[in-house]
């Protein structure tokens, strides 16, 4: 039930009413405690508390309980209101013993993997055991078994095309890979690639070329150009005509190798490449780094230190060094904010004409995070959309300037937004911060593919510094609980209270239980070794794609 449904419900059955829960405009004379404060996309602010007396100039409805009874106050997205959200998980970061709630969000069941929800094909590994075998041909002339150490591919003699379909639990990316299908045996054997368009399974989309199994199979450059990469379906290794047999011991995709792109970091304070130059060289140098984004003191649309900043950039230059601006608030994503963002990629154009190529800027990052506002789950479209205002309002103004936006792996859930994003930049930088190589990879391929099909650059971003260590409380649907879901002016509003309550406005949820997370599966701090390691194969890896553009070492130490 909303709040202001209930208001009159209220008004009978508690007499002494022991609070209120208020809305207000910022500027508004209130006596509350102000336990939460929502910032709309033009900037203006409304704060949100408890308060033992109505004020005539906010929204007031009446809450049941004492004041002392709520801990905490959040804005939250109108989908946890939703009557399927049975689970409910409260992220907070904890400092110094303190906790601050970063993000509540519904908790959800992992999905069942299928055709429509699969993972990118690995590389580098032998997918046989992963692939599902059956024969196919009108004379119904091939035998298929697993044997100890591969497939056995049993060939009668016929005139029809026949053979064994290999189908796939994985789809293709737009990287440019080899094929290569290693065994023993006799004849020769055609490789085909089929896709989920092929009316049946001899249907070709892709034919990649024949090898004689007495060579141990065939290595096959991936080209496909009539095949739907994401709806990949089998290979398909087609008999010859005769009677024969193979044993399959191995499929596997490789990377089709390209030089691998110069790393990346990032200078956030000034005064280090200011006073200390040399330092920031020596660690490019010890990391393979070739670009260095720095934060660059602009003050009333003029960079600052413009002396400075032309003798570091000659220098870095003569050690094989680009100088790139970084930028980025949250706040940036509001609408009276996004004049400021180009002034800022004015006063670097302004800097660039002043000095020669060796001493210029030669290309600004974004890292705007409209997702670490607080209000941003309450309508992410709406924020999503002034984020592609401020994309398109910079990139007008950065002319030439190449222009990159740093933005979370989990993008990759919003399609059109990127779709919509590469209008406004030259690249990505995808803060693929995790620890595990398989989920690195998996992460950084939709962004690969972005790449590819819009002809752009990627770097894919490591964090190796130091994360605050997060609490995640997990709540489950019950009569009574610590949180309360409510509805308040089309604003959803959760309320977290000492004990547990029945809600009369709407869900209740029980504390179930909390997970800490340290920061591990984050960030390699601690582990620097292991991600020096796993470096090199990552770079041969998404050097199968064009726009791979190298991979950003974020506070990775000497």
């Amino acid at each position: 039930m909303p709040l202001h449904l209930a208001l009159g419900l209220l008004s009978v059955t508690h007499s002494a009413q022991a609070s209120w829960l208020q809305m207000c405009a910022a500027d508004a004379v209130s006596s509350m405690v102000t336990m939460a404060t929502m910032t709309a996309t033009d900037g203006t602010q409304r704060n949100l508390g408890l308060v033992q007396e109505i004020s005539p100039a906010c929204h007031s409805v009446a809450f049941p309980l004492p004041l002392h009874t709520a801990t905490a106050i959040y804005m939250v997205g109108a989908e946890l209101l939703a009557p399927s959200v049975q689970e409910v998980q409260v992220i907070d970061e904890v400092r110094g013993g303190n906790s601050s709630i970063v993000a509540v969000r519904s908790g959800k069941a992992d999905k069942v993997q299928d055709f429509t929800d699969r993972h990118p094909v690995p590389l580098g590994d032998n997918l046989l055991p992963t692939l599902t075998e059956r024969a196919y041909g009108v004379e119904e002339r091939v035998q298929v078994s697993r044997i100890e150490g591969g497939l056995l591919v049993q060939c009668a003699a016929g005139r029809r095309a026949a053979g064994v379909a290999l189908r796939s639990p994985w789809y293709l990316t737009k990287a440019e890979l080899l094929v290569r299908v290693q065994g023993r045996g006799r004849g020769t054997f055609a490789v085909n690639l089929t896709d989920t368009n092929s009316r049946k399974i001899d249907d070709v989309a892709a034919r990649l070329g024949t090898f004689n199994a007495g060579t141990r199979g065939g290595v096959f450059p991936l080209l496909g150009d009539g095949l739907n990469r994401r709806e990949w379906d089998s290979l398909t290794l087609e008999c010859p005509l005769h009677q024969t047999e193979f044993v399959l011991e191995s499929v596997i995709l490789e990377a089709r190798l390209h030089p691998v792109p110069p790393r990346s970091t990032w200078v956030w304070d000034a005064q280090q490449w200011q006073e200390t130059p040399l330092d920031v060289f020596k660690h490019a140098a010890q990391h393979g780094i070739g670009l260095v984004h720095v934060t660059v003191p602009v003050h009333n649309g003029v960079v600052q230190h413009h002396e400075r900043l032309a003798s570091f950039a000659r220098q870095a230059s003569q050690h094989g060094l680009k100088v790139w601006a970084v930028d980025g608030d949250p706040r940036m994503v509001l609408s009276g904010e996004h004049a400021a963002a180009v002034d800022r990629v004015r006063a670097y154009l302004a800097y660039n004409a002043k000095v020669d190529a060796e001493a210029a800027i030669r290309g600004v990052q974004f890292d705007v995070e409209p997702y670490l506002l607080a209000e941003y789950a309450t309508a992410p479209a709406m924020w999503d959309k002034q984020y592609l205002a401020l994309a398109e309002a910079v990139h007008k103004a950065a002319q030439d300037l190449p222009l990159e936006w740093a933005v979370p792996f989990w993008w990759s859930d919003k399609p059109e937004l990127l779709q919509a994003l590469a209008l406004f930049t030259s690249g990505l930088n995808v803060m693929n911060y995790q620890t595990d190589a398989q989920k690195i990879y998996r992460s950084a391929v939709p962004f690969l593919d972005w790449a590819a099909t819009h002809g752009k650059q990627v770097r894919i971003a490591l964090e190796a510094g130091p994360i605050e260590a997060q609490r995640a409380s997990r709540y489950k649907r019950a009569a009574k609980g610590q949180l309360w879901l409510v509805s308040m002016d089309d604003f959803a509003i959760m309320i977290l209270l000492d004990a547990p309550y029945t809600n009369p406005y709407g869900h209740a949820f029980e504390l179930a239980g909390v997970d800490i997370d340290d920061g591990h599966t984050v960030s390699f701090k601690g582990r620097e070794d292991q991600l020096r390691k796993l470096i090199p194969t990552l770079e041969l890896r998404f050097s199968a794609w064009h726009g791979f553009a190298g991979l950003a070492l974020h506070e990775l130490s000497p």
